[in-house]
């Protein structure tokens, strides 16, 4: 992760307006190297072509576009690459596209017309937030060496239990863990949450014994407004 203070933080502009990128790129001055696409095409083709750590950290992009507009794009660039952090322009800055936008994974969202200062402090906020999560990501590293210690034991049964959270954490299965009171199926839940994609995200535990039969399932899964008695709004 680059700190913004002392390195150039890479931004890839995505507007058809090219008066837009003129001003972005002239009025950020040093401190960043900025590079524009016309369209949300030549922009999804610069990021999926260039290497991974090469790739823009930023990207600043018009929601209002003509072919594919800048919340496809934007869906586009998380699927690509998730790291890449995405704050929207628009002229047309009605709830119903920042909400869009934040769901699709925006980390901000600035009106147009705008003051370019006003650009730098969302720039600044965007770039700290990476930095803290590269720090949570390190330390998460640091508890997933601990967490390896802490399963005791070098038999060939322990070593192959260590071999499948490897195997489980690099994919994106549901996962039953079974065994006898103090086995240690915490440890091994939390060694495969800190190993997974999801690292950066709370791991949450719950106590299942202690929700009645029937909430179980709204509660961990949710449900919508008057599924059934007493749902008189939708719980996530």
């Amino acid at each position: 992760m680059k700190d913004i203070s002392n390195s150039l933080v890479n931004i890839l502009v995505i507007d058809d307006d090219p008066k837009v990128s003129w001003i972005l790129s002239e009025g950020l001055g040093t401190g960043y190297s900025i590079d524009t696409a016309r369209d949300g095409k030549e922009g999804l083709n610069k990021i999926s072509k260039t290497p991974v750590g090469k790739r823009p950290e930023l990207v600043l992009l018009d929601i209002q576009m003509p072919g594919m507009n800048g919340i496809d794009v934007l869906e586009k660039i998380r699927g690509i690459d998730e790291s890449v952090d995405v704050i929207m322009l628009s002229g047309h800055g009605d709830t119903k596209n920042i909400v869009e936008s934040v769901r699709r994974g925006a980390a901000e969202f600035i009106n147009k017309p705008f003051d370019v200062r006003e650009v730098e402090i969302h720039i600044r906020s965007v770039m700290e937030k990476r930095k803290l999560k590269a720090e949570l990501i390190q330390l998460q590293e640091r508890l997933r060496e601990t967490q390896t210690e802490a399963l005791i034991g070098d038999s060939q049964s322990m070593a192959d239990v260590r071999n499948l959270i490897e195997e489980i954490a690099n994919s994106d299965l549901t996962v039953l863990i079974r065994g006898e009171s103090g086995t240690g199926k915490e440890i091994v839940a939390r060694m495969i949450h800190t190993r997974s994609s999801r690292r950066a995200e709370p791991f949450v535990k719950v106590n299942c014994a202690a929700i009645p039969r029937d909430l179980l399932e709204a509660e961990l899964f949710g449900y919508e407004k008057g599924a059934f008695t007493g749902a008189h709004k939708t719980k996530p």
